[in-house]
């Protein structure tokens, strides 16, 4: 598995795979959110793809900087490729030498248990964000995640 650089043709993959569990946005606005956040990738956090050695994507990483070395991180797997442990491999890939904080939704069974398995806990007493627990996987302090 490589990682590479999100770009704008991902976008209707990446529409089609958040559909695939949520019914959330239309194309369009979701076409705007990606933009907006592909321009700012710099300031906030690289964005990049997972592709297996065919060449087909598997998934995608987003890391989201909160605070000086605390990042926020989030996967999505292909809907086609679940359960075959692309996950567990994305997240592999995440540096060890800073916080890392995740938001699950509660009844994500499949994500809390890949999280749990890269070494993410619970975070007791976080705000929960949208209904989200937080899970962090800290690299030796605890700093407190900024959210907007």
């Amino acid at each position: 598995m490589t990682l590479r650089d999100v770009e704008a043709r991902d976008f209707p993959v990446l529409w089609a795979w958040r559909n695939a569990i949520h019914d959330r946005r239309p194309l369009a606005d979701h076409m705007t959110w990606c933009l907006t956040r592909l321009a700012a990738r710099e300031t906030v956090g690289p964005w990049r793809m997972a592709v297996d050695a065919s060449g087909a994507l598997v998934g995608v990483l987003r890391e989201d900087y909160r605070s000086p070395g605390a990042t926020e991180v989030s996967i999505q797997v292909n809907p086609g490729r679940r359960g075959k442990g692309w996950g567990t491999r994305i997240l592999a890939t995440l540096p060890t030498d800073r916080d890392l904080w995740a938001r699950i939704a509660p009844d994500n069974v499949s994500s809390r248990r890949i999280f749990e398995h890269a070494g993410f806990s619970v975070v007791e007493g976080m705000d929960e964000s949208h209904g989200h627990v937080w899970y962090a996987r800290l690299s030796g302090r605890l700093d407190p995640v900024e959210t907007s």
